[in-house]
């Protein structure tokens, strides 16, 4: 049954704003009354926290001196909100009476751009820009003793001795017990269900993540943080300090399925300084994101920021791009992420996007699920089993099997990888 994309898109859009209510504003901001769009329906172009801003810390006394002034208020009435995990950005809460664009445009003709941004609203099946979906597609059943797909790998490489952070949703308590490929993979739990045996929606993304991982690099640590517990949404100052967490636990490798597109002429603040500044600090991390789902040449952030691996997906045939992933220059590699099957909840599982919104399906452990939340992961996983042969760092495990992959483009996509393809070209 074809899908409905626009209607998918308000669906999901709608779900993340009733899940986020009161803390959120959008950009328009009476959607989706009346959308500031030549189409009528389409999603806001942002969605970020209401009432913050993230400003540089060099500027803040001057931004608030500028705001105070231009809306009559208190200097008392700005609270700052340093990061507990590392320094060089921090928000600022914005009195009642002050919109949080109209401090920012205000900031910006004041003060000058790149000095603050909004805290965007990141999530695993993202709204905002084009209605971006990380997982492409809702889950699908397959019999319960299903094997995953890709397969486990067996024999060298296997990624032992690497340390693979995943920030997500969290880890299912049982998916040892349940899944042989994820014995030994730790992370803070996500419940599989909501006590009366309905599964939620976005549920199992993390664990499901954590089994493509470790299907290509069975022997590596996988720790998965349960970042996105509010439909599979999280705010960006909050995945940078998760990000940074990983790095003093010393990860190699990072794996992050999840983002959203850049308001305004700052882009992402918290995340860039994260990712371009500390990052780099911890030599040899690198940390690989999903590129997205709207089939649009938008830079994806933070997929496309620098220091990264940007990765898309292609489609469950091999040869082409999946109909869903975003691509362009700023897209690193492609990699299958179409139809893959790994694990997930036992329980009742409701639809709430077309074509099957409303109808509901009994799961028994393992599902099949699309988009590029999970390519990234497998090239996660492809780096780690390099890492275990090679000897070399996360990042030059990853600019090698890059370079390896654009061996291999495909004419019209780009860079691709599969899975195998670990110590190709070594």
């Amino acid at each position: 049954m074809p899908i409905d994309r626009r209607s998918v898109q308000r669906e999901q859009t709608e779900l993340l704003l009733r899940a986020f209510e009161g803390e959120v504003q959008t950009d328009p901001p009476n959607w989706p009354e009346v959308p500031k769009s030549e189409e009528p329906g389409l999603p806001p172009r942002a969605v970020f926290r209401r009432g913050r801003l993230v400003v540089r810390d060099r500027y803040l006394n001057l931004v608030i001196r500028s705001l105070a002034a231009r809306f009559e208020s208190d200097l008392a009435a700005f609270e700052i909100i340093r990061p507990n995990l590392f320094a060089g950005v921090s928000q600022i809460t914005l009195p009642e009476k002050i919109d949080t664009l109209e401090a920012l445009a205000e900031v910006e003709a004041q003060v000058g751009t790149d000095v603050a941004s909004v805290d965007h609203l990141l999530s695993i099946t993202p709204p905002v820009g084009s209605g971006s979906r990380c997982p492409a597609t809702e889950p699908d059943y397959v019999p319960e003793h299903s094997r995953p797909w890709p397969p486990q790998a067996s024999g060298s490489p296997d990624g032992a001795g690497v340390l693979v952070g995943v920030i997500d949703t969290g880890l299912f308590a049982n998916a040892g017990a349940d899944h042989d490929w994820l014995v030994g993979v730790t992370g803070e739990t996500e419940p599989e269900d909501d006590g009366a045996g309905v599964i939620p929606v976005y549920t199992g993304h993390g664990t499901f993540i954590a089994g493509v991982v470790r299907c290509i690099a069975p022997r590596a640590d996988v720790h998965v943080l349960r970042t996105f517990q509010l439909a599979g949404g999280a705010f960006e100052t909050e995945i940078a300090m998760r990000i940074v967490e990983l790095l003093r636990h010393g990860v190699d490798i990072i794996s992050l399925s999840a983002g959203t597109y850049a308001y305004g002429n700052s882009g992402m603040l918290a995340l860039r300084h994260v990712v371009e500044t500390i990052l780099p600090r911890h030599k040899g991390v690198v940390l690989v994101v999903s590129a997205g789902n709207d089939s649009v040449r938008d830079p994806f952030l933070p997929a496309a920021m620098a220091n990264t691996v940007a990765v898309g997906a292609l489609s469950n045939r091999g040869d082409d791009r999946a109909w869903f992933s975003n691509h362009g220059g700023w897209v690193d590699v492609y990699a299958p992420g179409e139809d893959l099957v790994n694990a997930f909840a036992h329980g009742c599982y409701r639809y709430e996007e077309s074509p099957r919104k409303g109808e509901t399906q009994e799961f028994s452990g393992m599902a099949r699920w699309s988009g590029t939340s999970f390519s990234a992961p497998l090239v996660a996983g492809l780096i780690a089993a390099r890492m275990s042969a090679t000897g070399e760092n996360g990042v030059t495990a990853a600019q090698r099997l890059v370079e390896f992959g654009q061996t291999q483009a495909i004419p019209g996509v780009g860079a691709v990888l599969r899975p195998g393809d670990a110590l190709a070209g070594a």
